[in-house]
């Protein structure tokens, strides 16, 4: 985790370019949040999805994903892609995505990662 820290940052003006949503458990900690980016030509793209790694399982994910393809539904997003760590991809086939490539990890030279898709239409 500690090599993707960088790439996971969300900063201010993050905010004005996507579109995000958080978790909180009943004490108010953010334990997941999500981030998509506007659709350009009818594809979204999600960037990032993150659950506490201590509540994965447990359906935060799984609330973060509805919400954000349900917004991407109705901005007029036609698919939703991601690249995905590679021990994720379950996840997100449970939610509809195939394995459609790879891409290139942006925190570790030389993996690659899972790029994903969910057709909408």
């Amino acid at each position: 985790m500690e090599a993707c820290r960088a790439e996971l940052t969300v900063a201010p003006a993050d905010f004005v370019r996507r579109v995000f949503w958080a978790a909180e458990d009943s004490d108010g900690q953010v334990v997941g949040f999500a981030g998509l980016w506007p659709a350009v030509d009818g594809v979204a793209e999600v960037d990032p999805l993150y659950v506490e790694p201590t509540l994965q399982r447990g359906g935060v994910g799984r609330l973060l994903w509805f919400e954000l393809e349900a917004h991407a539904r109705a901005t007029g997003a036609e698919r939703i892609v991601l690249d995905s760590d590679p021990h994720a991809v379950g996840f997100y086939e449970r939610v509809g995505c195939r394995v459609i490539g790879e891409a290139p990890s942006g925190s570790i030279p030389g993996r690659m990662l899972p790029r994903m898709e969910k057709v909408l239409t």
